[in-house]
């Protein structure tokens, strides 16, 4: 018996993930994001944090030490005592 939950679940899972460009899409949020060198970083962190999670949830998780690099690169330059530390 065909019913609308099976079918719903048939489409789900023939075309519920997100295409190679919408995952790409995402990453390049996530490298696009800056952190502001006059402002607190936190906000910046946040949005940065929940790209990485959206890309986890579409099973592209990077891995936490590729994550901190990421987020070092990406520090302005009058933090950059952090990043040599």
């Amino acid at each position: 018996k065909t019913t609308a939950s099976s079918i719903w679940n048939t489409l789900k899972d023939k075309y519920g993930q997100p295409s190679i460009a919408a995952t790409y899409a995402e990453f390049k949020a996530m490298l696009d994001m800056p952190i502001p060198s006059h402002e607190h970083p936190t906000p910046a962190f946040g949005k940065i944090n929940a790209h990485f999670t959206q890309l986890a949830d579409v099973n592209f998780e990077i891995s936490p030490k590729v994550q901190a690099m990421i987020l070092l690169s990406k520090l302005p330059s009058s933090m950059d005592t952090i990043t040599h530390l």
